[in-house]
């Protein structure tokens, strides 16, 4: 009987060149007091009054204006 021949063969590593992500600068708001963003936004004096009371908070309380825009929706909506 015949012996088998057998071919080596070198087996190669394929690489994958990954891209790295760019990075995303991620904007931070400013932190006002709620008595500035009611300002800012020209909120009446009883549309303030309906937020804080709603949200349990007082003038100098920081808080940024997107926050504040959702608890004055939430606020005014159930008003």
């Amino acid at each position: 009987m015949a012996e088998k021949k057998t071919k080596k063969t070198k087996k190669t590593s394929t690489r994958v060149f990954v891209q790295p992500k760019a990075k995303v600068a991620i904007r931070q708001e400013d932190s006002l007091t709620v008595a500035e963003i009611a300002e800012i936004l020209k909120i009446s004096d009883f549309d303030l009054f309906m937020v804080k009371q709603y949200a349990n908070i007082d003038n100098g309380t920081l808080m940024t204006q997107t926050k504040f825009k959702e608890l004055y929706k939430k606020a005014i909506k159930g008003r």
